[in-house]
């Protein structure tokens, strides 16, 4: 991944920082730049806002995202290669994050009748 191209990137866009208006976006908040390659932005956005919280994953989103982020200028053959691994780095990057929210396993211990 080291070979990819970096550049400025939010690496924090997610539904909570997007301000919307129906479909569209009318302001991007609480930047956090990062220097990486813009799949790094691509796979928060991607976790964020179609993987993250759901128990049931619905592809189609997240092919229609992926596929935009392709239209100003086609992916090289390196970054097609490293997509599958960005979204796992993004996931990863989320979990330290994340964790204080995760039950832990004395919470499930505790169950009602």
């Amino acid at each position: 991944m080291s070979r990819l191209p970096k550049q400025l990137v939010d690496g924090d866009i997610g539904p909570d920082n997007v301000l919307m208006n129906r479909d569209h976006v009318v302001s991007i908040i609480d930047f956090t730049l990062y220097d990486e390659p813009f799949l790094f932005a691509l796979s928060s956005a991607v976790y964020w806002f179609h993987i993250y919280g759901r128990d049931d994953l619905d592809h189609i989103p997240i092919r229609d995202s992926v596929a935009a982020a392709g239209t100003h200028r086609p992916w090289s053959e390196l970054e097609t290669a490293a997509w599958p691994a960005m979204l796992v780095r993004e996931a990863r990057h989320s979990l330290p994050v994340l964790a204080p929210q995760l039950p832990t396993d004395s919470s499930h211990s505790k169950r009602t009748n």
